[in-house]
């Protein structure tokens, strides 16, 4: 036997069958996140601001990148946001960002390339 469609609506199961950490891909917010500037880059460390008087901007790897009132067209803050791994501490930021500046660290707007790599043992 054929079962009814359930009367309640659909968007009273979304919060069950959703992740519990999903972004709104509307607005961006305020942060620390780990995200690559390229495929297969390394995971590289940025924050969001935003200030009434300035606008959004991004700080990536300790840039800072240009402004803008519209986080659109601010440089890289849509990009972090929508392909962030996660959001991170000001403390882990700064701790990958000391990482990325030792000698020999992958730079982090280059692919890596696992067959050049050393091997580990």
């Amino acid at each position: 036997m054929a079962q009814k469609p359930s009367s309640a609506p659909v968007s009273s199961e979304l919060p069950e069958l959703l992740p519990h950490r999903v972004r709104s891909v509307e607005a961006p917010k305020e942060g620390y996140f780990l995200f690559r500037e390229v495929k297969g880059g390394p995971w590289v460390p940025a924050i969001i601001r935003h200030s009434q008087k300035r606008g959004w901007w991004a700080v990536i790897n300790g840039c800072e990148r240009s402004p803008n009132k519209n986080p659109l067209l601010a440089d890289k803050v849509m990009h972090i946001w929508l392909t962030a791994r996660e959001a991170i501490t000001r403390a882990q930021y700064e701790k990958r960002c000391a990482e990325l500046r030792q000698p020999g660290a992958p730079p982090p707007n280059k692919a890596i390339d696992l067959n050049k790599m050393p091997p580990i043992f």
